[in-house]
């Protein structure tokens, strides 16, 4: 690995566009990358794609349907194509160079900086003249898929939305030398709907490239990577695979429309609790708690206490459309609701217990008030007290506690990206306390950009060993199944894990997802999700 010196000189940029209106994400990143200090954004090369790769005009006629009618289905997820002339006013000293008649091998396009650049960015689809890619020291840094809406790039997300897969993959990958690799990889969840799933990836995309650019300008070079992984898009959709696509639209809104409308019936969250051990769990086997009418209950946690076995639960309220902190005692084959113990103006969820200094804490997540928020017991198990914010301004979910080989360590998913999509990104933090000003961020952070694996699900103990609980997000669906890893290594500088188990709700009939798990000694709980009937 190459040794990395720090520089104040700044980063000489050439960012390659494609013509034509700029997606939103393409738009923000060139305003972001000129208001950086430690950037210098010398031109702006649009590219025309090679002619073979333009689709035909009934193609685009059929996808440009499509995409209307998810837009007025969307409405807040308008694409608002920007043209280039809003983001380089007349008076702007930004120059726009148009490589598209550029004769590839001999001439450079006419103002192009003559003294060179430093590293070209592609946030576009289409080929780099070979002129150009000779002029920048650090070579090329592109994003797979492009952050595109030019048809040259295809349709990026399309794919993964008509073939029902799980997640949708991104890449960086810088080319120099002759020689391409993947600086960062990640997957998010798919959604249902192109642009929507567009609008996620790309703001992904859009954060971690900024991160890799003032990272390049404070060391002066690139980080070896790994061997290339292509995630571009197909192919520009043909008339019978937009035809495929909009009648899967057609059935997947229509049987959700009927399920709703005709049957009342919703997918609704359910806690269940067995005294076994969570090793051996079974599902079908556990007593439902059961959820009161107008709620479900979800995201359990249990302690065992001299007045028994308690459960605290996310409670949400149908009416209100928030969760709150609420708590039963389990007894044999039953639970009894004791109360709402945590009500917020915003949503609650996944009440993390932890003790500390002898006293009993609790962690919910507060991620729509943009805090990692502690609470202290001050009269067991209904009486709790907000007593310190760990963290404020980020959006963070399911927050984790506890002590490991003299340093308390926080798990948590802080989506970096700021769309409230905190189900790509596990972070790790470290500190002296669970009560200190400030949190020390893991060397690999984030530790995985991975949909699959990379949200918290709860945390279980073996002796002095920990096990990690993952939730599993599938196409369009959140909590499809959970796995259980052994923390093998747990360090400020390296984290490892290896899975144990892996449980998938297609296991268990009438189960349509699981995403949570949770026990203290042979007292075990988890939720699970359901078609059913509700009173609303």
């Amino acid at each position: 690995m190459p040794e990395k010196s720090e520089t104040t000189r700044r980063l000489k940029l050439a960012l390659v566009i494609d013509p034509g209106p700029l997606c939103p994400a393409a738009a923000e990143f060139i305003a972001w990358c000129r208001e950086q200090p430690a950037l210098d954004v010398r031109c702006l090369l649009i590219c025309k794609p090679p002619d073979h790769r333009k689709p035909g005009r009934l193609r685009c006629l059929a996808v440009n349907l499509l995409l209307r009618i998810e837009d007025r289905l969307l409405r807040s997820f308008k694409p608002n194509a920007r043209p280039l002339q809003k983001i380089t006013p007349e008076n702007s000293q930004l120059h726009c160079l148009d490589c598209s008649a550029q004769d590839n091998r001999n001439t450079l396009p006419a103002g192009f900086p003559a003294d060179g650049i430093d590293l070209l960015v592609q946030i576009g689809g289409a080929t780099v003249p070979e002129t150009v890619l000779q002029q920048a020291r650090l070579g090329l840094l592109q994003t797979q898929p492009a952050i595109s809406l030019h048809a040259s790039a295809g349709l990026p997300c399309f794919d993964e939305v008509l073939n029902r897969k799980d997640h949708t993959h991104f890449a960086l990958i810088h080319s120099a030398n002759g020689q391409a690799q993947t600086v960062l990889g990640g997957q998010i969840r798919t959604r249902f709907f192109t642009l929507l799933n567009q609008h996620f990836l790309f703001s992904k995309l859009r954060h971690y490239l900024q991160v890799q650019l003032l990272d390049v300008a404070r060391t002066g070079c690139i980080a070896p990577g790994t061997h290339v992984q292509s995630t571009k898009s197909g192919d520009f959709p043909t008339l019978p695979t937009s035809l495929r696509y909009a009648l899967g639209l057609v059935g997947i809104v229509g049987s959700e429309l009927f399920k709703r409308k005709l049957l009342k019936r919703f997918n609704r969250w359910n806690v269940a609790f067995a005294r076994a051990s969570w090793r051996t769990l079974d599902l079908p086997a556990a007593t439902p708690i059961g959820n009161r009418p107008g709620h479900f209950i979800a995201d359990p946690f249990v302690i065992r206490d001299e007045g028994g076995d308690f459960c605290f639960v996310e409670d949400y309220d149908f009416d209100r459309q928030l969760g709150a902190i609420a708590a039963y005692k389990l007894g044999d084959g039953q639970a009894d609701f004791l109360g709402e113990v945590i009500v917020e103006p915003h949503h609650l969820s996944f009440p993390f217990l932890f003790r500390y200094q002898g006293k009993l804490f609790m962690c919910p997540e507060s991620s729509a008030a943009r805090r990692i928020a502690i609470y202290e017991c001050e009269a067991f198990p209904l009486r709790w007290r907000l007593c310190h914010l760990a963290m404020e301004g980020v959006c963070a979910a399911d927050s984790m506690f506890f002590e490991h080989e003299g340093r308390w360590w926080l798990f948590t998913n802080i989506d970096p990206s700021n769309e409230e999509d905190c189900n790509s990104e596990l972070m790790i933090y470290h500190a002296d306390s669970p009560f200190a000003a400030h949190w020390t961020p893991h060397a690999q952070n984030p530790i995985y950009i991975d949909s699959a694996k990379a949200r918290n699900g709860g945390l279980l103990t073996d002796g002095d060993q920990r096990y990690r609980v993952s939730q599993r997000q599938g196409f369009n669906a959140y909590g499809e199944g959970h796995a259980i890893h052994r923390i093998v290594t747990l360090t400020p500088d390296v984290y490892e894990e290896e899975t144990t188990r892996t449980v998938s709700a297609a296991d268990y009939p009438g189960v349509e997802g699981t995403h949570h798990c949770h026990a203290d000694g042979e007292l075990c709980v988890f939720d699970f999700r359901r078609s059913e009937a509700v009173d609303r």
